[in-house]
Formats: structure tokens, C-alpha cells, sequence
């Protein structure tokens, strides 16, 4: 089975949306059994969520978000499945601490929903099912730490998968109940397989946490997923980039683009030009991801910025990473002459080489191909 602890969603705006249809089609492609609505699968209103996991057809589990009227459960607060010959009870739940951020996004849906204490809920949808199942799975968005009080104050539960925070855990044995998290942002995957006695008790849990790295070869279904999700976002978001309202940046007045640096600093504009920096957006353009804010940034210069890169139809000579990229907008040097610009330091580089974007960025070894 391949479960989701919840939080598919994380992205706000009309990107957010695109994402998260997109998210979802690929876990029905996947053939994912369940998963839990997390804090932030609420952040495009509570239409969006329940139309597209019925779109693709994706069953979802929550016991502890109700609608304030009824008390009734938004979707379905347990689900029970046959898995050869056990039958396994999957209860999902989410932090009450998340109420204020889950109430703020579904406020614009006809009823008003709240979320209950999770504690309490879980030791009484336990208590529902207890007697009908063989194991009892919790897929909890509370993050570890409250995962492990869980597990220290209710009995039955046999596993928790949890999600909430950047923890990678394989396994926690805490008062009879094993905890796995599997880190975010899709990156890794956790494996868990249970070794069960004639009793269908659990008697060993191995779990491992697999991350999902260029050493696992493309899957041309889900690519081409990926390529129709950039197509999206071309199309739907060319016109919103467009319209985007520029900031002016914090020093420099504004962004000028290389071509007004390279008449003064010629030795300097000639060495750039040799480097992967001149060529930054090309790796866009050939994974079709010139139209993705979360790309566009690091590959540009300028961006959202007064005189920066705004689309490719309108700006292409803001196009790759620029001077002003590493030493700052340049508009107050051009028009004064003035302005003393800092050396280069790690912290310029580490904005856009995250560990996420590039792991095994170096300074030591990368800083000497650009410097000049």
C-alpha cells in the first residue's frame, strides 16, 4: 500500500492550484491507497480540496475536521481495507494547533468547520474499530513530537506514519507503537514492512527511508505529467508573471542587465560569458520551466525587482545570471558612478545553491569557475 500522511498541498496562488491537481493525478497514477488531509491540504478552500481528490478519484481520511454544525467529519474519519488476510484500520488526523490556518482558508465555504482535540478523537474512533480490524494505522499531520505523546497516551494504535516538519525518522518503539516519517517534500519515501505472529500481533517493524535521487530512472508516464504541469503553467500563468507587480530593491536603486556593465568592465564581462551562469536560463528553456516562479529567480536576474526579468517574450535580455545577481542592482552606479559593491561571499551563492537545488554545491570548489 502507499499511504500519504497529509500536506500534498503547500503552494498558495494559481501555481499553488496547478500543483496540487498535479500532485494528485500523479498519486492516482501511483495508485496510492489513502491519504490524510494535513494542515496545508486546506489552503485552497475546502471546495478545491473535496473536488479534486474526488477528480482523481483519491480516498481521504480525516477524523478531527468537522463541520461546527453537525459535528460530522468533512470525509471519511476511518477506513478499513483488506490487506491479504488482515483487515487494517487507517485513521487519519491533523494538529488542532493548525485550527486558526485551516478555519482562515475554508472561510469562504457554506458551512464553518472546526478542528477537535486529536487526542480525543483518535481514542474514540480506536475504541470504534478496534474490535472489527487486526491493526490500527494512524496517519497523524502533528509532527513527531506530538506523534510520540500520542503513542504514549493512547493504546491500539500499532503504527503512526506522521508528517508536519522536516524530521526523517525510520522508526520510534514507543509504548507498543512503532512511528515512521519519511522527511518532505516528496524527496524520500519510506518503506515499512511488519513481521506479524499467528496472532497478527506485530513482533518486528523494519523501516528504511529511500530517497528518491537521480539514481532511480525516469518514469515517461510521470514525466509526461511533469511536462503538462510546466505546459500549465505557460499558459495559465504567463499572463499573472506579465501583470506582476515590481519592487524596488533595497539598494541600487534598479536593475540594468549586463550588457550596461560590459563597456567599463570588459575583462570581467568576457569571463562571465564563459561561464554556466551566461547559460542559466538554457536548462530552463530545455526542461520547459521558463514559466516557473519557483526556477525563474535563480536563472534570471532580477526578478520581481524594478528593471528586472519579468517573461521571456519581454525581457530576454535578463535572461541567465547576471552581474547584478552576485554584486546587486546596478542603476545607482550607472547613473552616479558611485556605489562600492561587496566581495562576493558564500551567503550570495547559498540563496540560490540550496542544499534542495544543488546538494553538492561547494564554494571552495565552484567560486574559482566564476570568479574574476
Amino acid at each position: 500500500m502507499v499511504l500519504d500522511a497529509g500536506s500534498v498541498f503547500a503552494f498558495p496562488g494559481l501555481q499553488g492550484k496547478i500543483k496540487a491537481e498535479t500532485a494528485l493525478e500523479g498519486m492516482q497514477m501511483m495508485s496510492y491507497s489513502l491519504f490524510n488531509l494535513g494542515s496545508k491540504d486546506f489552503i485552497h478552500g475546502l471546495t478545491f480540496l473535496l473536488t479534486t481528490t474526488d477528480q482523481f478519484s483519491l480516498p481521504t481520511v480525516n477524523a478531527n475536521v468537522v463541520f461546527e454544525d453537525t459535528g460530522e467529519p468533512i470525509t471519511l474519519p476511518y477506513l478499513v481495507k483488506n490487506i491479504g488476510t488482515l483487515k487494517v484500520g487507517f485513521i487519519g488526523v491533523v494538529a488542532k494547533s493548525f485550527e486558526d490556518d485551516i478555519v482562515t482558508a475554508t472561510a469562504d465555504y457554506a458551512r464553518t468547520i472546526e478542528v477537535l482535540e486529536e487526542t480525543t478523537v483518535l481514542q474514540r474512533e480506536i475504541d470504534a474499530i478496534k474490535n472489527r480490524v487486526d491493526l490500527i494505522v494512524v496517519l497523524a499531520s502533528v509532527g513527531l513530537q506530538k506523534s510520540i505523546a500520542i503513542a504514549q497516551e493512547i493504546e491500539g494504535i500499532d503504527l503512526i506514519v506522521c508528517s508536519s516538519g522536516e524530521e526523517k525518522i525510520e522508526k520510534y518503539f514507543v509504548n507498543g507503537t512503532y512511528i515512521v516519517k519519511a522527511g518532505y517534500d516528496g524527496k524520500y519515501i519510506g518503506n515499512v514492512a511488519l513481521d506479524l505472529n499467528i496472532m497478527k500481533n506485530i513482533v518486528f517493524a523494519d523501516s528504511t527511508i529511500v530517497e528518491l535521487d537521480n539514481s532511480f530512472p525516469e518514469d515517461e508516464n510521470l514525466k509526461a505529467l511533469m511536462d503538462k504541469y510546466h505546459t500549465r503553467l505557460e499558459e495559465e500563468l504567463k499572463e499573472e508573471l506579465r501583470d506582476r507587480e515590481q519592487e524596488d530593491p533595497d539598494t541600487g536603486w534598479y536593475y540594468v542587465g549586463s550588457n550596461a556593465c560590459m563597456g567599463c568592465h570588459p575583462d570581467q564581462a568576457m569571463q562571465w560569458s564563459t561561464t554556466r551562469h551566461a547559460e542559466a536560463f538554457d536548462t530552463l528553456i530545455e526542461s520547459n520551466q521558463e514559466y516557473n516562479p519557483e526556477c525563474i529567480f535563480c536563472h534570471t536576474t532580477g526578478w520581481g525587482y524594478t528593471g528586472g526579468f519579468i517573461i521571456p517574450d519581454e525581457t530576454p535580455e535578463m535572461e541567465n545570471v547576471q552581474c547584478e545577481m552576485c554584486h546587486g542592482a546596478c542603476g545607482e552606479h550607472i547613473e552616479t558612478g558611485g556605489v562600492d559593491f561587496e566581495s562576493i561571499s558564500e551567503n550570495i551563492c547559498l540563496a540560490c545553491h540550496t542544499s534542495d537545488n544543488n546538494p553538492d554545491f561547494d564554494y571552495d570548489i565552484y567560486y574559482p569557475a566564476i570568479e574574476h
